[in-house]
């Protein structure tokens, strides 16, 4: 697919091209989601917060899967409630214990 823009043509058909696109994302999603565990400014949403006492998860336990996690960018979506997208990220706590939000 080829969109015209105002300062040239942006081309989304090439291999290359998706790619970079998704580096780009994945970057943006990674450098967000660093400087908000490093600031401590790490929301945890209600329903969230009932999943964890559910699952028998603390927050410290969130904080280390993240830290040491990855992003998995086949599971986002756009939440219409929200007007925002929501990632999923999954990782392992220093017990080895697998988490995925």
């Amino acid at each position: 697919m080829t969109k015209k823009a105002k300062t040239g043509t942006i081309s989304t058909s090439r291999v290359a091209d998706k790619k970079e696109l998704l580096f780009e994302k994945v970057t943006q999603v990674f450098k967000k989601m660093l400087v908000l565990l490093g600031a401590g400014k790490l929301r945890i949403h209600p329903h969230a917060n009932e999943r964890m006492g559910q699952r028998n998860v603390i927050y410290f336990e969130i904080l280390q899967a993240l830290s040491n996690g990855r992003y998995i960018e086949s599971r986002d979506r756009f939440s219409e409630v929200h007007k925002s997208w929501q990632y999923c990220m999954e990782g392992y706590t220093v017990n080895l214990k697998f988490l995925r939000f």
